[in-house]
This record gives C-alpha cells, sequence and structure tokens, in this order.
C-alpha cells in the first residue's frame, strides 16, 4: 500500500468508527428509556397505592377521633 492511499483510508476507518460509537450511544440511550419509563410507571402505580392506604388510615383515624367526641359528650 501506498502512504497515499493509507492517508485515504484512515479517515474513513475513523469516520466509521465515531459512526458506529454514536449509533451504539443511540441505541443504549433509547434501551435505558424504556426501562426508565417501565420502572416508573411501577414507580406511579406503587405511589398510587401508598396513597389510597395513607387516605384509608386517615378516614379511620378521622372517625375514631369523631367517636371519642362524641363519648366525651356522653
Amino acid at each position: 500500500m501506498d502512504v497515499i492511499s493509507l492517508f485515504v483510508i484512515i479517515p474513513i476507518l475513523i469516520y466509521i468508527a465515531i459512526f458506529a460509537i454514536v449509533v451504539y450511544l443511540i441505541v443504549t440511550f433509547i434501551q435505558f428509556m424504556k426501562n426508565k419509563t417501565r420502572h416508573d410507571q411501577a414507580m406511579v402505580e406503587t405511589m398510587t397505592q401508598l396513597v389510597q392506604r395513607v387516605d384509608s388510615l386517615e378516614q379511620i383515624l378521622t372517625q375514631r377521633a369523631e367517636l371519642k367526641e362524641v363519648e366525651k359528650r356522653e
């Protein structure tokens, strides 16, 4: 191979390597975002369940407090 042909091939190889790295990073980012979305949805479901439980506990505590007030009046 001539020195001139190496000067032609090396930039092409560098360009292909940079392109491959960019494609790899894009694919990895897309996979990360899919996993993040899945985990976020699970977290939202869990938080919704926790909020419902806290609300039901607050209702129970409110009812008990009202019953104690009624008992004190009697």
